[in-house]
């Protein structure tokens, strides 16, 4: 069976999708077996992952950019691209699917849908058109995590477009969802036969797994962090809800808040502009690094003494899972998939509460018992967000359309 992936988000400046793009095809190719898979369009060896730029050369990226604005409009030149596949898994980047070619599409999130106050309007229109494009369509779908699986399978027959749901559920031989607890929600919600759904989860690159003590102090000397830190990690946006985590830190007692700092890394995103002046007025212990590569984020991660992630909405949260997978606690939200994925290892707060928020991040910081405890179990669940592990499922998955 060979599997056509449309990998055009990584010639994009791009966050999420592009993270699980990247590690998911590299491990959907190792475990292949006799099976194969591609990027489309004509996207083969490509080079360190960075969200900033493509992946590719400039000299690379601009033909491949050009061929799939012209296979948006041709069928022909679509199919050139995407080869003899069983299977054709495509982005929102696509138009359409191919004829006699299985279509399917992974679901991040369903903020567009939730929060559109959080996105741009281009972004809204994007995801509309995809949904009427390509999930309407879809033999099967991948969403990555439980919850936004329910939410897109809620939200789509709520809003206008009503034939998502009718279409995709009753054409689909399969359906993936990246978590349990949207799997539940839609065989209670929408009557879907529970042998039809499967979930997989995304995953963590190794390196997150692998990080030491040594590399966690380098990464630290090199960014002059001296003090114990709390670190968030994400674009400045405002479903990351980073002025709640500003209160909170300013909350917290002067005898705590002396001793720690607040470390915020990623890039700047759109409407934050309230949020990033905050960031970057100079508060007493609060840091901004800005975008730091990916090679930088594993020694980033473990040498923070709490990571933060107090979201609004997440469809997977990648960032929540790479620490537990270094072995840092967690506080982060009781909403949407982050119970799940973080399970245990998190103390999990109302994301809209500041108040609630400080004395989160006020126990872990003064328990350091509470800290080891939420790292062992954090070290442990990671294993669930194996690459290798995703691939081999979402195999499992693809075969069904051969």
């Amino acid at each position: 069976m060979h599997v056509s992936v449309d990998a055009s988000p990584l010639l994009l400046r791009s966050a999420g999708v592009k993270n699980y793009l990247y590690h998911w095809i590299q491990a959907l190719q190792r475990s292949a077996g006799l099976n194969s898979v591609d990027g489309y369009p004509f996207i083969g060896s490509i080079g360190d992952l960075t969200h900033e730029g493509s992946v590719m050369s400039l000299l690379h990226t601009a033909p491949r950019i050009a061929w799939l604005l012209a296979s948006n409009r041709f069928t022909t030149t679509r199919r050139i691209a995407a080869g003899k596949a069983n299977v054709f898994h495509v982005t929102n980047q696509v138009h359409g699917g191919l004829p006699g070619m299985a279509l399917t599409a992974t679901v991040h999130d369903m903020t567009c849908w939730l929060m559109p106050e959080f996105h741009t309007p281009a972004n809204i229109k994007a995801d509309q058109r995809f949904a009427e494009r390509i999930l309407s369509r879809a033999d099967g779908l991948i969403s990555v995590s439980e919850n936004t699986r329910q939410d897109a399978i809620r939200l789509l027959n709520i809003k206008a477009d009503q034939r998502f749901a009718e279409r995709i559920l009753s054409r689909a031989d399969g359906l993936i969802s990246v978590s349990e607890n949207t799997r539940q929600d839609a065989i209670r919600l929408l009557n879907i036969k529970p042998e039809k759904i499967v979930t997989i989860h995304s995953g963590v690159p190794p390196s997150f797994f692998d990080v030491t003590a040594a590399d966690a102090q380098r990464v630290r000397a090199r960014l002059n962090l001296k003090k114990p830190f709390i670190l968030h990690v994400g674009t400045v946006e405002p479903r990351k809800n980073l002025d709640a985590l500003l209160d909170a830190f300013l909350l917290l007692p002067e005898s705590v808040r002396a001793d720690v700092e607040l470390v915020f890394a990623g890039p700047m995103g759109w409407a934050a502009s309230t949020t990033s002046k905050r960031i970057l007025s100079g508060l007493p212990g609060v840091r901004y690094l800005g975008y730091v590569p990916e090679k930088d984020l594993p020694g980033l991660t473990k040498a923070a003494t709490v990571f933060a992630q107090p979201s609004l909405y997440e469809g997977f949260g990648f960032p929540v899972a790479q620490a537990m997978a270094a072995g840092v606690p967690l506080l982060t939200s009781n909403n949407s998939c982050l119970p799940e994925i973080s399970g245990e290892s998190a103390v999990h707060v109302d994301p809209r509460s500041p108040a609630a928020i400080c004395e989160g991040l006020d126990k872990l910081l003064t328990s350091e018992s509470l800290r080891a405890e939420k790292s062992a179990i954090g070290l442990a669940k990671a294993q669930e967000y194996r690459w290798d592990r995703c691939a081999e499922s979402s195999w499992r998955f693809f075969e069904q359309f051969a």
